[in-house]
C-alpha cells in the first residue's frame, strides 16, 4: 500500500502540473511567488484534479487486488483426474489382468505406475492386453461417495467441475489386422451400450466413429452411468506430463494455468507436485504407488487424503 500511495502521489503531481498548463498558467507565474494565489485563491480545479487522480489510483489498486484475491487466485473450478480418483482402477486392473492372462496380482502390490516398470512379473504386453480391453474402461468400479460429494461441491459450494483423463486407447499397433477388426467391433459394441436407442441408424453411425474417439464415448458413458456431474471433460492430448507452456499441449497443466483452476484432485505424485505451482491446493488420493517422495520436499499446498468424504470436508474449509 505505501508503494501504491507513493506512485499515486507522483502521478497526481504530474496531473496537477498538466492541468495548470492546460488552463494557461505559465511556469513563470507558477514559480514566481504566485503559486498560493493560483492554487487556492484563483482556481480550485487543479487541486480537485490532484485528489481525484490520487483517488482513482487507490480505487483501481483496490479493485485489482480484490480481483487477484477473489477471482484470479480463487476461481470456482475444481480439476479432477478420473483413474485412481473417481474409480478403483488398481482392483479392476488386477481383475481384468487375471481374466485375460491368468496372472493373479494383489492390488496392494502395485507400487509403481505404469505397473510393468515396478513388477517384473508384469510386462508391457500384459498391460496392453488390459487397457485394450474396452470392458476395462466400461466397467470400472467407482469409488465410494463420489457422486454425492461432487454433487455437493457443485450445488452447495457452487464449484464447476473439470474432469481430466489421458486415455490413448485403443492402441492396436501390436496385433494383426484380423484381431484389429475384432477388437474395434468389441469397442464399438461397448460404445453402443451407452445408448438407450440401439437402432440400425445408431449402429451405422457408431461404426463411422474414428478409433481415437471411441474412448471419449466410453468415458462419457461411464460418467453418466455413475451419476457423476461435471461441467467439462478433458481428454488430454500431447504429452500429459509436461508443464512447459511453450509446447502445444492440451493437458491438465495447460488448462489449470489458463482457467485458473483453484483445486485439483490427483493420484499421480509427480503430476500433483507440478500442479501445486498452479493451484491453491492439490489433494492427493492415497495409493501404494504415490507414497515415496524421494528427495522432494512435499509442498505445503499438497494435501494427502484417503477418501472423497475427506476431500469435501477439506475443500469446504477453504471456502
Amino acid at each position: 500500500m505505501p508503494v501504491v500511495l507513493t506512485f499515486g502521489v507522483i502521478n497526481s503531481v504530474y496531473a496537477l502540473i498538466s492541468s495548470l498548463a492546460i488552463i494557461n498558467f505559465s511556469f513563470y507565474e507558477l514559480f514566481n511567488g504566485r503559486i498560493q494565489d493560483i492554487l487556492f485563491n484563483v482556481y480550485n480545479t487543479p487541486i480537485a484534479i490532484f485528489f481525484s487522480f490520487l483517488l482513482v489510483h487507490l480505487t483501481i489498486y483496490r479493485e485489482m487486488a480484490g480481483h487477484r484475491e477473489y477471482a484470479y487466485l480463487k476461481s470456482n473450478i475444481i480439476g479432477i483426474d478420473i483413474d485412481g480418483v473417481l474409480n478403483k482402477h488398481r482392483e479392476h486392473f488386477c481383475d481384468i489382468l487375471n481374466k485375460n492372462t491368468g496372472i493373479e496380482l494383489n492390488p496392494e502390490h502395485i507400487c509403481h505406475i505404469p505397473v510393468h516398470e515396478g513388477l517384473n512379473s508384469i510386462s508391457r504386453n500384459h498391460e496392453m492386453t488390459v487397457f485394450n480391453d474396452p470392458s476395462y474402461w466400461f466397467d470400472l468400479p467407482p469409488r465410494e461417495q463420489i457422486s454425492q460429494n461432487i454433487r455437493k461441491l457443485r450445488n452447495a459450494l457452487d464449484f464447476r467441475i473439470f474432469v481430466f483423463t489421458s486415455r490413448p486407447w485403443p492402441d492396436l499397433s501390436w496385433i494383426n489386422d484380423e484381431e484389429i477388426s475384432k477388437s474395434l467391433a468389441d469397442w464399438r459394441d461397448h460404445v453402443a451400450n451407452g445408448f438407450a436407442n440401439k437402432s440400425k441408424l445408431i449402429r451405422c453411425l457408431i461404426n463411422l466413429i474414428p478409433r481415437k474417439y471411441l474412448i471419449n464415448f466410453i468415458t462419457k458413458n461411464w460418467l453418466k452411468l455413475n451419476n457423476i456431474l461435471y461441467d467439462k471433460l478433458v481428454i488430454e492430448k500431447g504429452n500429459e506430463n509436461i508443464i512447459d507452456k511453450r509446447g502445444r499441449l492440451y493437458n491438465r497443466f495447460h488448462i489449470s494455468g489458463k482457467k485458473k483452476i483453484r483445486f485439483f484432485i490427483e493420484d499421480d505424485l509427480e503430476k500433483a507436485v507440478k500442479l501445486t505451482y498452479l493451484c491453491e491446493a492439490v489433494f492427493l488420493i492415497d495409493h501404494p504407488y504415490n507414497q515415496d517422495f524421494g528427495e522432494i520436499v512435499p509442498p505445503n499446498n499438497l494435501i494427502r487424503v484417503k477418501d472423497w468424504n475427506e476431500i469435501y470436508k477439506r475443500i469446504r474449509m477453504y471456502v
